[in-house]
């Protein structure tokens, strides 16, 4: 037990740690129009929200939960 430096090879281990430079993608640059949920959609989600509330969830988790709906409703139309 050296209460020294630490040893060589952990050195070259600490060195091999480095993150790599990451790459970064150009954003797209075809804008797509949103896609509006049908009435009887926003209807459900106010409905599901105002459940979520009700039962005392926080401001934060609601909102979290309807961004996550709002996803859905895009992505299965």
């Amino acid at each position: 037990m050296n209460p020294g430096s630490p040893a060589p090879q952990a050195s070259v281990i600490i060195r091999t740690r480095l993150r790599a430079q990451t790459t970064r993608l150009a954003p797209s640059t075809v804008v797509q129009s949103p896609i509006v949920p049908s009435p009887e959609v926003k209807g459900r989600i106010l409905k599901t929200l105002v459940k979520l509330k009700n039962s005392g969830l926080q401001k934060q988790t609601i909102k979290m939960v309807e961004f996550k709906l709002k996803q859905l409703t895009v992505n299965l139309t």
